[in-house]
């Protein structure tokens, strides 16, 4: 599901349950502003709360939104790079839990993978972030991150560092995800216009 289908999918169940823009962003819980920018394809990657909060407000399984949101990101074994100012960055390797794999409730799992500084300039002081899930107060079920951020060593250009992300499976049976990002010391994205890394599994009772 890239931007514009989206977006075409939100007008479509908006027409068909005959909501007007101000209430589907009430039930969503996010901002019409932000409403109107995924209507115009302008939003590349909306959180994964915005996505669950979309599909509750149009009344579809958030799995259905996420599913189809994540086939247009990728999958894994994909490499992405973009040639920034402050350096390039390439996901190059994913040697454990590729997506879609199978995991019990409640269960330490942990995916390794490779990332590359494949731009002109030092890394120093950063960190891949979790950016979702997010806990709500509904608290929803999603695949929580050991830690939320993993300081990343300084890396020269070239340089790859092998990351290990441990994270616990939810008790709650279905598929989740879990996206993370290169920040700066600040927090601030690296690579904004860069797609995430995700770990998307199964679970289900063995």
């Amino acid at each position: 599901m890239s931007r514009d289908e989206l977006a075409k999918f939100v007008r479509k169940r908006a027409r068909e349950l005959d909501l007007p823009q101000t209430e589907i962003a009430r039930r969503a819980r996010i901002s019409r502003q932000a409403l109107v920018k995924i209507l115009a394809g302008e939003v590349r990657d909306p959180r994964i709360t915005t996505v669950i909060g979309l599909a509750r407000a149009l009344q579809v399984s958030p799995f259905f939104m996420l599913r189809h949101w994540l086939t247009s990101l990728g999958t894994a074994g994909s490499q992405w790079r973009a040639d920034m100012n402050d350096g390039g960055c390439s996901y190059v390797g994913l040697e454990s839990l590729p997506n879609g794999s199978i995991c019990g409730p409640d269960q330490l799992v942990t995916m390794h993978c490779t990332l590359q500084n494949s731009g002109t300039d030092p890394w120093e002081g950063r960190s891949l972030k979790c950016i979702a899930p997010l806990v709500e107060p509904e608290s929803i079920p999603a695949l929580v991150p050991v830690r939320s951020a993993i300081e990343l060593p300084s890396l020269a250009p070239g340089a790859t560092f092998e990351a290990a992300i441990e994270m616990r499976t939810p008790k709650v049976p279905g598929m989740y995800v879990c996206y993370w990002k290169v920040v700066d010391i600040r927090g601030n994205y690296c690579f904004p216009d860069l797609p995430p890394l995700d770990c998307v599994v199964n679970v289900i009772n063995f």
